[in-house]
């Protein structure tokens, strides 16, 4: 099965369409949370995926929107917070509220687990290259793990087990201008970074 993971799309649908080549010849399509936050794209954001039938996460920024701010962020966090309440329509409100923070899955008979920020912290906790947290994810009863959260590209193969974070849609920090997601094959066991130009970020 082919596979389209991504991240972090923070409603800049300019930069989700980017994908849609991707979305087109995928099986199936995760996004790993923080599908609102800073930009004002949260309704077309938000309908795009639920019409792409994508598995969505709950992300610390979807979280804030649903249940309150629960640590000192910055102003332009606020500022995302705040647009992103007062324009989703009802429906899509409500749709953000069914979303999981977490999720497995078999396919192809290999576990995967999904998550926004780490399995210990699904929401809040940032899987950095240098957070010592990573060593732990071999023991860890999956044969991949995908997360998000950091806006940086990530992967590690060790003991024929995968971890990787496919960086950022809407607002990557590794690059400028470079839309960030992978692409993943369940039955080689396979992934491929995908990095596509966008004209400029809002």
């Amino acid at each position: 099965m082919k596979i389209l993971i991504f991240s972090d799309v923070h409603a800049n649908m300019d930069a989700l369409n980017i994908l849609y080549e991707e979305f087109s010849v995928c099986d199936l399509s995760i996004c790993l949370g923080d599908i609102v936050g800073y930009y004002c794209q949260v309704n077309e954001v938000s309908e795009f995926l639920q019409k792409k039938k994508t598995i969505c996460l709950l992300g610390n920024h979807d979280n804030y929107v649903l249940n309150g701010i629960t640590r000192n962020v910055n102003e332009r966090v606020l500022q995302g917070i705040a647009y992103a309440r007062a324009h989703l329509t009802e429906k899509n409100l409500n749709w953000l509220a069914t979303l999981d923070s977490s999720c497995q899955m078999s396919i192809d008979g290999r576990l995967f687990f999904c998550c926004h920020g780490s399995p210990w912290d699904p929401l809040e906790e940032y899987l950095y290259a240098d957070n010592p947290h990573l060593a732990n994810l071999v023991s860890l009863p999956y044969d991949a793990i995908f997360w998000g959260h950091t806006h940086r590209p990530y992967c590690r193969e060790e003991h024929g087990k995968l971890f990787a974070n496919p960086g950022s849609v809407g607002q990557p920090r590794h690059a400028k201008n470079k839309v960030c997601a992978l692409l993943f094959d369940s039955k080689n066991f396979t992934l491929h970074f995908i990095e596509k130009e966008i004209v400029c970020f809002p």
